[in-house]
């Protein structure tokens, strides 16, 4: 089974009713990417990755949806909270360290969200023009050094070296 994440186990009951907003199994919130960010500790996310694994074994999830790595370009994208910050740097390292956690406990991850996709308002109908450089240095970035460190399970689609082709 596959489910959201990606600060906890997010798992309708099977008989919910559909919006997954009241008949939810009882999960830990843990903190989401932004606070784990500022503590600068892969260590910590690590154990928060691996805690959040092992609620997702309990309840037999096998992948999880995350951990968000989209860059933080725009204060007007309402998924700020999830990603780790606008540094690539920063988010590809702590994303690493999570999915290590997640994984070593028997989870898969999946990295999300799209790459320079910064607002809510008209998101699915939005064009994001950008250089080449900006979206190789900015956006992916991230999910380069999550991909290369961590190997999430659904991200076999990369291929080496980075600078080569999407497959």
């Amino acid at each position: 089974m596959m489910t959201e994440g990606p600060h906890g186990l997010r798992k309708q009951k099977p008989a919910g009713e559909g919006t997954g907003l009241f008949d939810s199994v009882e999960a830990t919130c843990f903190p989401p990417a932004v606070n784990l960010a500022a503590t600068w500790n892969r260590e910590c996310a690590r154990k928060v990755g691996a805690a959040v694994a092992r609620e997702c074994r309990a309840e037999d999830v096998g992948v999880l949806l995350g951990p968000g790595v989209n860059m933080k370009r725009s204060p007007l994208c309402g998924r700020n909270f999830e990603y780790f910050s606008e540094d690539p740097l920063l988010a590809g390292e702590l994303a690493a360290s999570l999915i290590e956690g997640d994984q070593g406990e028997g989870v898969g991850t999946s990295l999300k969200h799209f790459a320079a996709n910064n607002q809510e308002g008209y998101r699915l109908l939005s064009d994001s023009v950008l250089d080449e450089w900006t979206l190789r240095e900015i956006y992916l970035r991230a999910f380069e050094i999550a991909v290369r460190k961590a190997k999430p399970w659904t991200g076999r689609f990369w291929t080496e070296p980075w600078r080569g082709s999407l497959t």
